[in-house]
């Protein structure tokens, strides 16, 4: 008897998935969602709410928050749909402003969306700009290419970077080589327009 395919462990129909697959094609016997190569599962540009869809566009450019072009490339990736949550965040950014909530019962900042504080758990959450001013945490340079779309962008960094609030923000530093990236030093905020109306907010090195 065959054993039922559903009651495989899931490493054992993701270990079949990888030796019989090929990139966007049907795999052995494996039930839907397991039908594609491990390797072919796409990359998210970064966004801050898990619940938002993605499509794709094209070119993209970097802004300051004063709204000047600083780099222009052209892409194909995915690109974060704001929902209810997230509206704020993106609409700022559009506007070349980092929205952060804040809480006006604790005065605490927090990130990433969510409905109440997590320092206090007062539902009394705002939306603020913050100063877009922070450090790099820690980073990883990304070599392989899970997307056709970022075919052209690796290697690439992946940075969390400690905002002044005291919120934690996952992103990439740009306007520096991989190579001269260290921790703990000095970034300040710029916006890239990623889709029509869609803009995310990436970091630079503080000049001087």
């Amino acid at each position: 008897d065959t054993p039922d395919e559903d009651n495989q462990p899931l490493e054992s129909r993701v270990r079949e998935n990888r030796q019989h697959g090929s990139e966007g094609g049907e795999v052995g016997s494996l039930p839907y969602p397991y039908r594609c190569d491990v390797y072919s599962i796409p990359q998210l540009w970064f966004a801050p709410t898990q619940a938002g869809k993605v499509v794709t566009s094209g070119s993209r450019r970097y802004r300051s928050g004063q709204g000047g072009t600083i780099m222009s490339q052209a892409a194909t990736k995915p690109i974060p749909v704001p929902d209810a949550i997230s509206a704020p965040f993106f609409d700022g950014a559009r506007e070349g402003k980092l929205m952060l909530q804040h809480c006006a019962a604790c005065n605490a900042w927090s990130f990433p969306v969510r409905e109440r504080c997590p320092h206090c758990f007062a539902a009394k959450l705002e939306w603020r700009p913050a100063s877009g001013r922070g450090s790099l945490y820690t980073f990883t340079i990304m070599h392989q290419v899970m997307n056709p779309g970022f075919a052209s962008s690796v290697p690439y960094n992946v940075a969390q970077v400690d905002l002044e609030e005291g919120v934690r923000m996952v992103s990439n530093v740009v306007g520096i080589g991989n190579a001269d990236l260290r921790p703990g030093m000095k970034l300040e905020v710029v916006f890239e327009d990623v889709g029509e109306n869609v803009s995310i907010p990436k970091f630079r090195p503080v000049a001087g």
